[in-house]
């Protein structure tokens, strides 16, 4: 929220502005809360710098963080001595996991293997399943996903792990318009139609 300047002499240009907050990268919470953060942090002069000052700027949001993702400028914050930078913030790991991540961090550290000197590798050798097991002995929830998402941030961070798009070819659109398959529409199949006109 740092750096943005407000320019212009009527209400429409600040409009345009505030509108222009959904072009946020990983802002997913929308214009008008984007918005409302904004004017919060102007009303009380508090600037944020992590994730977690966006709770001291917000009066009339709940839970400002905890459904958005906001890049922080991190080496701004980092010129100042007062200020502690979470390297988190900077990754699309939720804050309300990053004690999470950080256990995952310090368990990868603390596996001693001379071979591998990548972190990386360490961080695919921690046993995942065991410790969703653990969270949902303390009433997390299911979040066996969610720890493997962690670790894919932590590996590769931005990384797209979705399939590339292959371009469907002409027998496979026709099927999933026509809600047939080979084996219900093939050569020599008998098929049921209605004649509408002769």
């Amino acid at each position: 929220m740092r750096g943005l300047v407000v320019e212009g002499d009527n209400d429409d240009d600040v409009g345009n502005i505030l509108r222009s907050f959904e072009v946020l990268k990983f802002g997913c919470s929308g214009a008008k809360k984007e918005a409302a953060l904004w004017e919060n942090s102007q009303k009380t002069g508090i600037e944020s710098e992590t994730r977690s000052s966006t709770t001291t700027i917000s009066s009339t949001v709940d839970r400002p963080y905890r459904d958005r993702y906001h890049r922080e400028r991190e080496q701004h914050v980092a010129d100042r001595a007062d200020s502690y930078v979470e390297i988190l913030d900077r990754s699309r790991v939720h804050p309300e996991t990053y004690e999470w991540a950080h256990n995952m961090a310090v368990d990868a550290l603390e596996i001693e293997d001379s071979k591998r000197s990548c972190n990386h590798d360490r961080l695919r050798d921690l046993d995942l399943e065991a410790f969703a097991q653990e969270l949902s002995q303390q009433n997390f929830g299911s979040k066996g996903i969610t720890l493997y998402d962690i670790r894919a941030e932590l590996t590769c961070r931005y990384k797209d792990l979705r399939p590339p798009y292959m371009p469907l070819d002409r027998e496979t659109v026709f099927f999933l318009l026509t809600k047939e398959s080979p084996e219900t529409f093939c050569e020599e199949k008998m098929v049921c139609t209605s004649a509408q006109r002769f």
